[in-house]
């Protein structure tokens, strides 16, 4: 960062190099070199005569400050590391409100008072955070100072280059924001709480995050970034500016991490999902027409050997007379529903789990709140928010509405595909949707236009 001329950054890392390591003679030398160029001559200084008094004796000495006489001297050159030698007893835990303390680490001490202005600190508000701002356009910056979430919560301040104006720019025009540190009040480890998550946003890019389970943000998105290598390890995404998200998690290891069922009776469950989707269509065709499957193979390899012929299954035995032209398309239709199955409806029909506990999962996939309609309250004004057919059709039941926003029960897990539509009929310009269950959405829809015929 110093040989491109980036020193609030070069400034950066020396500093924390100096806190990880209070006895790197290079690291003061560098810093001292970053201090001079911004014109602190007085930081650039102590940080020279630190590195110089470090170069001479491997740690600088206080020969004014006296050892107390009841501690007994540390050579430190027939040690690793001082650290080392005062842990060597085999204890854990170092009471440091002692003498040792003060004799110990007076090696540390700072030579000049000035350094103590300087900006040590990072994460500062003097300092900012090196950020990457992604915005809607498409445009992409490198910002060396960021204040996140400042004049407001909505805003950023910008500082572009040393001495200039501040910038400042709102949320809603940003698709992103990486960062080199987390601001005070957001966490700054993942852990195995934190799922990656695939979110889009509204244009159109994608994101790969793992997100952090506690939000304490209503305007961001807060995760980690799974870049591996990178400095700008922070993601904020604004909510806003979300199109959809869900988890990359399987829906099975949802499952399991609930508890919902083993790890045997899933992949049982799976192998036999699977075979479903490999069933020829010979043997789909002669249990819909009820004939012997070894007479449409008969057929079939009797097709086959007539090189010269390239037709289908179905065109085949609809040629030898074995099936109809209905049968044929019936089989066909069951043969791609057991195609698209999806592994969630396969566990509701064998009865290894139940709806409700299915879509609770599909829920936590997709990011949507679940609801019981059971133990919802609807009226006819939220109804008639929207034409009967659209509610019908599409199988979504509006359940309440403010100033702005209406919020629609479906039985999709990922609504985006009909979010587009349900707006254009709808009077407010916002749709929040949540997950019910498909058995008890269609029945409430069926029972609620019932009585309104």
């Amino acid at each position: 960062m110093l040989q491109a001329d980036k020193l609030r950054e070069a400034l950066e890392f020396f500093t924390l190099a100096i806190e990880i390591d209070p006895h790197h003679s290079e690291a003061y030398r560098n810093r001292s070199a970053v201090f001079s160029r911004l014109g602190h001559t007085d930081e650039a200084a102590a940080d020279t005569r630190m590195a110089q008094a470090l170069n001479s004796s491997g740690i600088p000495r206080r020969d004014k400050q006296k050892r107390p006489e009841n501690v007994q001297k540390i050579d430190l050159n027939n040690v690793d590391s001082i650290y080392d030698d005062l842990t060597q007893d085999g204890e854990d835990d170092i009471d440091f409100d002692t003498n040792l303390f003060d004799y110990a680490f007076s090696d540390d001490i700072l030579e000049s008072d000035a350094i103590l202005q300087s900006p040590a600190n990072p994460q500062t508000k003097k300092t900012g955070f090196a950020t990457i701002l992604e915005y809607l356009n498409g445009r992409r910056e490198e910002v060396p100072w960021t204040h996140l979430f400042e004049p407001s919560k909505d805003q950023l301040t910008l500082i572009r280059d040393e001495g200039a104006e501040p910038g400042i720019i709102s949320l809603e025009q940003l698709s992103s924001i990486r960062s080199t540190r987390a601001p005070t009040g957001f966490a700054r480890n993942k852990d195995e709480a934190c799922h990656v998550e695939i979110i889009e946003t509204i244009d159109g890019n994608i994101y790969y995050e793992a997100i952090h389970p506690l939000q304490n943000r209503d305007n961001v998105l807060y995760g980690f970034s799974t870049k591996k290598e990178t400095r700008f390890k922070y993601t904020f995404i604004p909510l806003q500016n979300i199109k959809k998200r869900y988890q990359r998690r399987h829906l099975g290891q949802i499952l399991l991490d609930k508890k919902l069922l083993t790890g045997d009776v899933l992949q049982h469950a799976l192998d036999e999902h699977n075979e479903l989707k490999k069933i020829k269509f010979g043997r789909i065709i002669a249990e819909r027409a009820k004939i012997l499957y070894s007479a449409v193979e008969s057929e079939i390899q009797r097709a086959y050997e007539n090189p010269l012929q390239k037709l289908k299954v179905g065109e085949i035995l609809l040629k030898a007379g074995l099936v109809s032209e209905e049968q044929v398309l019936e089989a066909l239709a069951y043969q791609k529903k057991l195609h698209n199955k999806k592994l969630g409806n396969f566990l509701i029909e064998k009865g290894i789990l139940q709806e409700k506990e299915v879509y609770m999962a599909l829920a936590e996939k997709f990011r949507i709140p679940f609801v019981d309609l059971r133990q919802q309250k609807g009226s006819r004004k939220i109804l008639s928010q929207l034409p009967r057919e659209l509610i019908e059709k599409l199988k979504i039941l509006p359940l309440s509405a403010n100033d702005s926003t209406m919020v629609i029960a479906t039985l999709m897990p990922d609504p985006s595909p009909i979010c587009e539509l349900i707006l254009k009929y709808s009077p407010l310009k916002n749709v929040e949707f949540v997950l019910a269950q498909p058995s008890h959405l269609r029945n409430v829809i069926k029972i609620l236009f019932q009585q309104k015929k």
